[in-house]
């Protein structure tokens, strides 16, 4: 919070022609690396995540830090921002949704639960 807020707020541009999926995939790990302002982090720099590529890395440094069980819902918001259609993560996101739901049950009934497993399943 002491040098990515300050760095977010006076230094990194606004434009949102910088919003790409170089930068989303940066921006992903900062909030990912916020350990427990993990919440705060992903609520300041949510506009910034788009959809990756390729993002098995970021899933499974999402999950291993522990933010899937300990930020549920964040996480479950988190993955809808950054996943697409990429048949080939299915199982990481599997893991990671199975421990979302596990720390908060209610979060299935969420949008953005169906969303990805909509994407996931087409």
């Amino acid at each position: 919070e002491n040098r990515v807020l300050p760095f977010w707020k006076h230094i990194w541009p606004k434009d949102k022609q910088y919003v790409n999926t170089q930068s989303t995939e940066y921006i992903a790990r900062v909030i990912i690396a916020s350990g427990k302002k993990f919440s705060s982090a992903f609520d300041l720099l949510k506009d910034w995540l788009i959809p990756l590529e390729y993002p098995h890395y970021i899933i499974r440094d999402l999950d291993e830090k522990g933010h899937c069980s300990n930020y549920p819902k964040e996480s479950l918001h988190f993955l809808d921002r950054i996943i697409d259609r990429q048949q080939w993560i299915h199982n990481e996101v599997t893991a990671c949704l199975e421990k979302i739901i596990q720390s908060d049950p209610a979060l299935i009934l969420d949008e953005k639960y169906e969303s990805l497993q909509h994407k996931l399943n087409t």
